[in-house]
């Protein structure tokens, strides 16, 4: 789950820094990273392939956080004890 968030995020640093160098003229401190997807620029499909990915990460690891979070069923209806044999 973790990893899933950390691969994520060095995912999309990593899409941007390297769009952004493939972008003849893209400033990465006045220009903005959705310029890179525009549907003129020609990093446009680096762009959506990556951050698509990205993501499918991330819908992943919320995914997984929700199945974690939901109660047990076997020890809300009683049937769980705790106690291991």
């Amino acid at each position: 789950m973790l990893g899933c968030g950390i691969l994520s995020s060095v995912l999309y640093a990593s899409t941007d820094v390297l769009a952004g160098l493939r972008y003849d003229g893209y400033s990465f401190k006045s220009q903005a990273v959705s310029e890179l997807s525009a549907s003129a620029a020609s990093t446009r499909s680096l762009i959506v392939g990556l951050f698509t990915t990205d993501r499918r990460l991330l819908r992943e690891r919320v995914r997984l956080d929700v199945d974690t979070s939901r109660p047990d069923p076997s020890f809300e209806d009683g049937t769980d004890t705790g106690a291991s044999a």
